[in-house]
């Protein structure tokens, strides 16, 4: 009996689940693979830009697809809606809630259980994400002749993490090295806290 129960083990683990992985992950969900969602409107892009971009995404499906799938699974099936259950389970982790990863990260950042560095680890991956996704997706171009210094100003104020002093006697070339500046600094931010994002 103890064979046959080796031999099924052996074969499963051997055969039957490297084929299934491979399947899984070169076709169905191929998670090496980084699409970054922002730049597939964009021509030619420089090399330090992808590299932020990817990195954003990198966060980005982690909130959006592992943690909100961890919220889900934890959650009471009456705290849910049924299309939204049905639509996020059905998905089979493919689909995408924000809300829910950011709740799940904020219940993280506030548990005992966890060290004073991770708690403030995961506090700093939900403004990052947040500034990501509210902040840097409706920043101004300020080569626009219809931006206003105050719109940049205002800008600037949204982030926690990049302080900027005396914006308004800087001209349109010193505003756009402190533009690219931030980006070098955000995406030093989320690279600090790569070992905090484990799917």
């Amino acid at each position: 009996m103890s064979f046959l129960k080796n031999l099924k083990h052996d074969l499963y683990y051997n055969l039957i689940f490297p084929i299934r992985r491979f399947l899984v992950y070169r076709i169905w969900d191929r998670r090496y693979v980084i699409t970054c969602r922002r730049l597939r409107k964009l021509g030619y892009v420089e090399r330090d830009r992808v590299l932020l971009h990817a990195c954003f995404q990198i966060l980005c499906d982690y909130v959006e697809r592992d943690l909100a799938w961890v919220y889900y699974r934890g959650q009471n099936i009456h705290q849910i809606g049924k299309l939204q259950k049905m639509t996020f389970h059905c998905g089979w982790n493919r689909s995408r809630n924000s809300s829910w990863g950011l709740r799940y990260l904020e219940n993280e950042s506030r548990q005992k259980n966890y060290s004073y560095e991770e708690r403030e680890a995961l506090g700093k991956l939900a403004k990052l994400y947040r500034w990501w996704n509210e902040a840097r997706g409706s920043r101004p171009d300020i080569h626009d002749p219809n931006v206003t210094l105050f719109a940049i100003m205002e800008y600037f104020s949204r982030n926690p993490f990049f302080k900027v002093e005396g914006l308004e006697k800087k001209s349109t070339k010193e505003i756009e090295r402190l533009l690219y500046e931030e980006d070098e600094f955000m995406s030093q931010e989320v690279t600090k806290l790569m070992k905090y994002i484990r799917a």
